[in-house]
């Protein structure tokens, strides 16, 4: 197509027209230009204040400008159909509008409705998020902290590994803004958003004691850096009271993993009466086991998920569970950080999400031991 060919809207070049329609697209090129974009200028003349009122709104900080008067402006946006240019903005205000997440694994359901939680919050706030994805990689986690940051996101929610805690001290030597969600750092002094999980786990344990059983095991991954498991682990013992040691196995978070390690707790003398697990993936290879091996939940063996999952109401019988409150933790970090780019010298705060315990009836009467 040669420089200047008028084009028309279905792509065709004016000369494969016919006259009648060449003559129309003409006239309507030259007499009906394409309305330009409402500008910051128009939203102040509509709402009737000045326009930096208008930029300050947008750039809403507490006192600058009342709710009401925001709420006209706003108003009026949505009438002239008003874009913000939000590079213009970040380049006199320093802020880039956009968030960085560091997440351990999509594939596991509770991140999964983490990163939602986060999405929608900061969607709500006309923010992006920018998702890193680090498998408990400690060197993935850093490579993804240095990338969130060196593209300017205005500050970083992070689940971290646990195993590096250098990169976070990095960070909040420069005051840069940083959330952790569901599981904290020893010694790092910044904004949290966790679950309680210790009251939820112990209260199954209680329920399993009460209904007979004195031999439950528990599989979990490894807990090494992670608080959130170190607190379920050490809240399942404490419940157990005097546990067997070669009840409690910490694997890897796969199906294969799950159902070897399993088989050899069903090989013990005498075997567990109950099974805790703490992850879904675990969860998975440990059911596989128990009906490779003949055995009937409730009936043989009980079940808990100290990580509750969508499919857990799914199965036969559905699987008791304490249900994290994995969206609202994605929701309260989100507010945590935009807080503290509002405040930067407000007092640290640690959020605590209670976790709900959902009974389905996968725990039933200990069944006596052989011997």
């Amino acid at each position: 197509m040669s420089r200047g060919t008028l084009v028309c809207a279905c792509l065709f070049p004016l000369a494969n027209l016919p006259a009648s329609c060449q003559n129309q697209a003409n006239v309507c090129m030259a007499t009906k230009p394409l309305p330009r974009p409402a500008t910051l200028r128009d939203v102040a003349r509509v709402a009737g204040v000045a326009p930096s009122t208008v930029s300050r709104a947008f750039n809403w900080r507490k006192g600058l400008v009342t709710t009401e008067t925001r709420d006209r402006i706003l108003r009026a946006a949505e009438r002239l159909n008003y874009v913000p240019n939000l590079l213009a903005s970040g380049l006199k205000t320093t802020r880039s509008y956009t968030v960085g997440a560091v997440l351990t694994s999509f594939m596991n359901p509770f991140f999964a409705a983490v990163a939602r939680g986060i999405q929608d919050a900061a969607t709500a706030e006309g923010k992006e998020v920018f998702f890193c994805n680090t498998d408990d990689d400690p060197q993935r986690e850093a490579d993804a902290i240095e990338a969130l940051v060196s593209r300017r996101v205005d500050g970083l929610i992070a689940a971290t590994s646990g195993r590096d805690a250098e990169p976070y001290k990095k960070l909040l030597g420069r005051n840069y803004p940083l959330v952790l969600i569901d599981r904290l750092i020893p010694g790092l002094h910044c904004d949290a958003a966790v679950a309680e999980n210790v009251l939820p786990t112990q209260e199954a344990v209680r329920k399993l004691a009460d209904l007979g059983h004195r031999r439950i095991a528990l599989l979990t991954p490894p807990t090494a850096g992670v608080s959130a498991r170190q607190a379920r682990v050490e809240a399942f013992r404490a419940a157990t009271k005097s546990p067997d040691p070669a009840l409690v196995l910490e694997i890897p978070a796969s199906v294969a993993e799950s159902a070897a390690a399993a088989g050899r707790l069903l090989k013990l003398k005498p075997p567990p009466t109950a099974f805790c697990v703490l992850n879904p993936q675990i969860a998975i290879g440990m059911l596989q086991q128990l009906r490779a091996a003949g055995l009937r939940v409730p009936e043989d063996v009980s079940v808990i998920l100290l990580d509750d999952t969508e499919w857990a109401a799914l199965m036969s019988p559905p699987l008791s569970g304490i249900r994290q409150p994995a969206y609202d933790l994605g929701m309260r970090a989100n507010q945590l950080l935009s807080a503290r780019l509002e405040e930067p010298e407000k007092p640290v705060e640690t959020t605590y999400l209670a976790a709900e315990w959902i009974e389905r009836g996968s725990a039933g009467p200990a069944r006596p031991q052989r011997s």
